[in-house]
């Protein structure tokens, strides 16, 4: 976590606007042909990282239906 952290921080000083995008509850159960097993909701990961970016001010938005 100290890592993201870091990272975070160095991008919240650049003149940037970054933009996050997760996958949502519609991604393909084999993305690129390898199986991957996935829980109905957010991970445990993935919900600590959008606090990150709240906190830091970042935009992040889930994706209804998966495009890839």
């Amino acid at each position: 976590m100290p890592t993201i952290f870091f990272w975070l921080s160095t991008i919240s000083q650049m003149l940037i606007q970054p933009y996050f995008i997760f996958d949502g509850q519609d991604r393909p159960w084999f993305p690129g042909g390898y199986e991957r097993s996935y829980g109905t909701g957010p991970s445990l990961l993935v919900q600590c990282f959008q606090e990150l970016l709240n906190a830091f001010g970042f935009s992040w938005h889930t994706v209804g239906v998966s495009y890839i």
